[in-house]
């Protein structure tokens, strides 16, 4: 997820060590608070010491979030029994091994967790390690025969290196779920998950589709690269090398088109889906002319199309060779392949919790000219971008995780025009030049309070929800609806759980909030939220299915296509879903009008509508 937060402290299943290295479970608190790099959760802190603690590499596990009664908990390694089956849970439930599928390169072996309904394949490679002549390359396909008896893929990898410090450049794998006794030639349709996590951290065993799979689909989640390591910039009289994380999501797409078939999945039936930087990365493979065929359908949640000019991209990485001690422009690359990892991290100085208003390094896609030959909005308006079906969406306060745990006690009137300039400055600095001079325009729209001491964080959330996720969302849709089936929606339910202080910390339906909805959460939803929960991950794997939504499982509220004309979509909440039409419409012209009208984009006054 992208920024996150630690709500409270929760109870979370971890398995520890006894003395003598053999693992068993045990409940015990482990939140710390807010304090995610000195005070992490669990046993241990670092993957050297879980393994020292477990006596061996496959009882070492990665985690990242894990859910509890709704809450957030954050937590770093912790040891199980042979390591933890599939990564998506800690230890407590029964599984075996044994499952068995072919691929290309050999047999690979997997697990079975028959009280989750679950089972599949975990840590498999999908390109070389991105180490040593591979840093800041793009990813090499995996050739490596498996051994005669077959390759274990029972432990998730670690994850690829974060803000943090955490990970390990060895991090290009990728983790198989599907229902229990699925035959390997069932040919069931994909899910391939890109993670959000500001394209500085993520990991794609943190996400758990033991519910997903249960719709009859095969879910596939996998790590990319991110922070320098995905996204440095060069150039030389070879070209421009750069995004590399997107072309680790390409590579894990081109291996399971190649592979799943001998797995039990369809290799043409792949839907990729995202959330936030996963949303944007799927925006990214929808326009890039590289990644066309590998898919045929497409889901962004709480994406937008943010991609770095090449010349805010230079800057970037500029900004951070100096900061790494490689000035020079020539021997950068050999230069920074020679650093230690811990070089690399420190001098990023990624900050996660703020990755629109910050003036730290930020990371992201590069418009490279090939890869991404253009804007993604330029490309859309021309309608030069790949014409899948797609569905695109957005929570209703968005933004409310970006300005609340950052103004914990309100914004006066001057911190929410710092505000409003510094999300212009991103804008313009790196997605849409030219931003900062639309403020006039927008802050008639968005004025601040005429109260000195009334509270701004309201303002400044909507402001930034309507720029960065609403209005791009519904422009694109209706630019993508020219060329292919296109449906939108609007979460717009807050977690019960989520109540009491933590709503007074960080009210509204939040980024990142519709996750557990999606994916399903074990723990934590009342029956009426499990309700919500159930319809959504209906539509997601009927999409993947059917491409349409609505079909086979029928939904209670059809989903309408969203068009031009119609500009309709579903809102999803409780204790029912509801449609709207043309949200946001007294705003959005101006956001189009002067940030993204970079193509054939204009406004119908007489509607206060986008038309294309």
């Amino acid at each position: 997820m992208l920024s996150p937060l630690i709500i409270a402290a929760c109870v979370v299943g971890v398995a520890l060590c006894t003395k003598d290295g053999i693992c068993e479970s045990s409940n015990s608190t482990y939140c710390k608070g807010d304090d995610l790099k000195n005070g992490s959760i669990g046993p241990v802190n670092t993957h050297d010491e879980c393994c020292a603690a477990c006596k061996t590499t496959k009882g070492c596990k990665a985690w990242t979030w894990a859910w509890n009664e709704g809450k957030m908990c954050y937590l770093k390694y912790a040891c199980s029994n042979r390591g933890n089956a599939h990564g998506y849970h800690s230890g407590g439930a029964v599984w075996t091994v044994g499952l068995k599928g072919q691929t290309s390169f050999g047999l690979l072996k997997g697990w079975t967790i028959p009280q989750l309904r679950c089972e599949g394949w975990t840590g498999v490679p999908f390109a070389q390690p991105p180490v040593g002549a591979l840093r800041f390359a793009p990813p090499q396909p995996w050739v490596e025969r498996y051994p005669d008896e077959g390759r274990e893929a029972l432990v998730a990898s670690k994850q690829c290196m974060n803000a943090y410090g955490a990970g390990s450049e060895d991090c290009l794998y990728l983790n198989i779920a599907r229902a229990p006794g699925t035959s390997n030639d069932a040919r069931l349709p994909v899910m391939l998950w890109l993670y959000g996590g500001s394209f500085e951290m993520g990991d794609g065993a943190s996400y758990d589709p033991c519910h997903l799979v249960s719709h009859g689909v095969l879910v596939v989640t996998i790590n990319y690269r991110t922070g320098p390591f995905g996204y440095m910039f060069f150039e030389d009289a070879g070209g421009i090398n750069t995004n590399f994380g997107q072309k680790d999501q390409r590579q894990a797409m081109r291996w399971v088109k190649q592979e799943i078939a001998g797995l039990g999945g369809d290799p043409d039936k792949i839907t990729i889906f995202g959330e936030s930087a996963g949303g944007v990365s799927v925006m990214y493979h929808i326009a890039s002319p590289v990644s066309k065929g590998l898919f045929r359908a497409a889901i962004s949640e709480s994406g937008f199309p943010a991609t770095a000019t090449t010349q805010s991209a230079v800057k970037t990485s500029e900004r951070y060779g100096i900061a790494v001690g490689c000035s020079d422009h020539a021997s950068r690359l050999s230069c920074m392949r020679n650093l230690s990892v811990k070089a690399l991290v420190s001098a990023a100085k990624m900050k996660p919790t703020q990755p629109f208003t910050s003036s730290v390094i930020k990371w992201c896609p590069v418009i490279d000219g090939v890869d991404l030959p253009d804007n993604p909005v330029v490309m859309w308006s021309k309608g030069q971008v790949n014409p899948v079906p797609v569905i695109l969406g957005f929570n209703t306060n968005e933004a409310n995780l970006f300005v609340y745990p950052n103004h914990l006690i309100g914004m006066d009137r001057s911190a929410y025009g710092d505000f409003v300039d510094a999300i212009l400055k991103s804008m313009g600095g790196y997605f849409f030049p030219g931003a900062e001079a639309a403020k006039d325009a927008l802050l008639k729209l968005y004025p601040h309070s005429y109260w000195f001491f009334e509270d701004n964080r309201p303002e400044a959330s909507v402001f930034a929800t309507d720029g960065i996720f609403v209005c791009s969302n519904l422009l694109l849709a209706q630019l993508h609806s020219r060329l292919a089936t296109t449906r939108v929606y609007h979460f717009n339910h807050r977690t019960e759980a989520w109540g009491g202080l933590t709503e007074l910390a960080l009210p509204g339906v939040v980024h990142s909030m519709e996750i557990e909805y999606v994916f399903g959460s074990p723990t934590g939803l009342t029956a009426v939220e499990q309700q919500l929960s159930f319809r959504m991950q209906s539509a997601w794997t009927n999409f993947a299915k059917t491409l349409d939504p609505n079909e086979p499982t029928a939904l209670p509220l059809a989903w309408p296509k969203y068009s031009n004309d119609s500009r309709t979509a579903l809102v999803w909440e409780t204790p029912g879903d509801t449609t709207e039409t043309d949200y946001r419409s007294s705003f959005c012209p101006t956001w189009v009008k002067h940030i993204y009208e970079l193509g054939s984009v204009s406004v119908d006054s007489s509607v206060g509508a986008i038309v294309v």
